[in-house]
């Protein structure tokens, strides 16, 4: 007996059949036999009547379907595209015949029947899987490109931010709200990129939630940046060979302790990179102990412990000092690591002593920076200056004072003509305040000052040397040995300046005359002035000799000028090579730089 279809459906739903297997069904067409066993007794005014089903219900009604085995009718459609349909008609069959004609026409006109029969009729050209997967496919495409959309909206927000940040600009404004003129450097220039980039625009018009202005999102952003950068910093790190590092504590406009700390190495291109890696505020604790946790924490984070082979610092004694300093310590558990000092530091910090030497240096220094001030206060004041003196009187620092050189070699040129410029004001008193007549007045009589003038002269000498001695190991980065002589030479020549005190004296007293006191002769200002002027001399020499001692070993540094090689080839640098053994013997074949 040949399997019923409509038995089979009942059994296993259409909708678990594979793909093939349904359209091998679809197209077989609906059952439509002629069902002799399905007939209805009916009794009416005492007679009985027998109703037989009739083929033609097939042609009338195109969905109506058999079963021959279970002898009832079905709803083709409903059968195979509506499991879900409890009717009699979809699920156990019809069989009475006497209610036929109402059953289909009430069934016809369901929402079920006509989606299951539209179903039917589509089936096969437009696959309901293909339609769910076409779907999905517009839904991801649009889903990405808001994805893409939002990215190009963040990659321009992180473009300002980085803008920001490489020009040193600040991002907020004093009064960020929308009435404001200004609402800051960020939200105004995203406002003028939006002018001629439509994706910002029509980003800054439609965004409800996420608009990428506010003070919080801009944090994120920059420290989102932050950790991209710390993160190919730390990459490039991890992939160079050695990795000095350099820390220099300043304090901000909130006189907090910063601590700045930048690491250097080689990048994979042989290309020296220096990477500033951030503050630390050590306001509470700023001894050796603590700095020397902040670069051990540094040392671990960045895996660069076993490649520390310098340390830089400034030349405080908390950092340098050789005993308990922060370079010592960091030695202890990194013996390679040696301690480099900025030689124009170190010269800075020279004259810096010598300057804090005696009372009479710093009273005479402090003085010539007013005197500097006096004429930058104000433009009459300047223009007084351009007029009689024809220069200006430079500024001095206290953070490079090779800088101060420029100022003492200029009030002692243009000495006289300061005077008359005083005089001037002095004679047209009515012009200028009471004040500033008092800062004249006393300013005229520190220029006509032996101690002043005699000091003009000392320093005035001292920085000729070590100017020149400046600019040269500014400019000999490599060339140690040659740096070690220029020192060297230089640190004799101002001991030699100890045998010219006369001269100094004699010149200073050509120009103003002494001032002696009650019961005091010449000779006893003389002995003074010698004393001071032998003391900041001295100051000087041991100076530089504690600063640039450890200059001696690091004479391998010369062997980096490639500009020598030739000369080497000659002339093999024998001193040099046995210095690099001394401090990096471990990391370099020797045998094979020799050759």
């Amino acid at each position: 007996m040949t399997e019923c279809i409509v038995e089979s459906l009942l059994s296993r739903s259409f909708g678990l059949r594979p793909f093939s297997e349904k359209r091998e069904i679809v197209e077989g067409g609906r059952p439509t036999p002629e069902l002799q066993g399905l007939h209805t007794t009916s009794k009416r005014s005492g007679k009985v009547f027998i109703r037989s089903f009739q083929t033609s219900n097939y042609d009338k009604y195109k969905w109506l379907a058999g079963s021959s085995k279970l002898n009832k009718l079905f709803c083709w459609p409903c059968l195979l595209f509506n499991s879900t349909d409890k009717t009699v008609l979809c699920k156990k069959g019809y069989d009475d015949l006497a209610n036929l004609c109402n059953a289909v026409n009430r069934h016809e006109k369901t929402k079920t029947h006509l989606s299951s029969c539209l179903m039917n009729a589509s089936f096969g050209r437009t696959r309901i899987d293909m339609q769910l997967d076409e779907q999905d496919r517009q839904h991801i495409s649009a889903h990405n490109l808001v994805v893409h959309k939002n990215r190009e909206v963040l990659r321009r927000f992180i473009d300002v931010v980085c803008f920001l940040g490489k020009q040193e600009l600040s991002f907020r404004g004093r009064v960020e709200l929308e009435e404001s003129a200004s609402r800051g450097n960020y939200v105004e220039l995203i406002k003028l990129l939006s002018a001629y980039d439509p994706t910002l625009e029509q980003h800054l018009h439609t965004a409800t939630v996420f608009s990428g202005l506010s003070n919080r999102i801009q944090n994120d952003l920059i420290i989102a940046v932050k950790d991209v950068m710390l993160k190919a910093i730390k990459d490039e790190v991890m992939r160079s060979p050695f990795a000095p590092i350099s820390l220099d504590e300043t304090s901000d406009v909130k006189t907090l302790s910063q601590l700045t700390t930048i690491v250097r190495y080689v990048n994979p291109d042989g290309k020296a990179m220096e990477r500033f890696l951030g503050f630390t505020d050590v306001s509470e604790d700023r001894t050796a102990a603590r700095m020397k946790q902040e670069v051990g924490k540094t040392l671990n984070e960045y895996g660069c412990g076993e490649k520390l082979i310098a340390q830089t610092y400034d030349g405080a004694s908390v950092m340098s000092g050789e005993l308990s300093g922060l370079q010592t310590r960091v030695r202890e558990d990194y013996p390679h690591a040696l301690f480099i000092h900025c030689c124009g530091h170190a010269l800075n910090l020279v004259l810096v002593q010598a300057v804090s030497s005696t009372k009479e240096c710093r009273i005479f220094f402090k003085t010539a920076t007013g005197l500097s001030s006096f004429f930058h206060a104000s433009s009459k004041r300047t223009y007084l200056l351009d007029t009689v003196v024809g220069r200006r009187i430079p500024t001095g620092t206290a953070v490079r004072w090779h800088y101060q050189s420029r100022l003492i070699h200029a009030v002692l040129e243009t000495r006289a003509k300061l005077l008359e410029v005083f005089e001037y004001i002095i004679e047209n008193d009515d012009e200028f305040d009471g004040t500033m007549l008092n800062e004249v007045r006393g300013y005229r009589q520190v220029l006509a000052d032996f101690q002043f003038v005699f000091c003009l002269k000392i320093f005035s000498e001292i920085f000729g040397l070590t100017d020149v001695l400046y600019n040269i190991i500014q400019s000999k980065q490599f060339d140690i040995v040659f740096c070690v002589t220029k020192v060297r030479e230089t640190k004799d020549k101002i001991q030699e300046q100890r045998t010219k005190c006369v001269d100094y004296w004699n010149f200073t007293s050509s120009i103003v005359k002494v001032a002696l006191k009650r019961g005091q002769s010449e000779e006893d200002v003389k002995a003074s002035f010698r004393q001071m002027f032998f003391c900041v001399v001295d100051t000087v020499v041991v100076q530089i000799d504690s600063r640039f001692e450890s200059l001696n070993s690091r004479a391998f540094v010369s062997l980096l000028d490639h500009s020598k090689h030739e000369l080497y080839s000659r002339n093999f640098p024998e001193r040099e090579l046995q210095s690099l053994q001394d401090s990096y013997g471990t990391f370099f074949n020797l045998q094979a730089l020799k050759k």
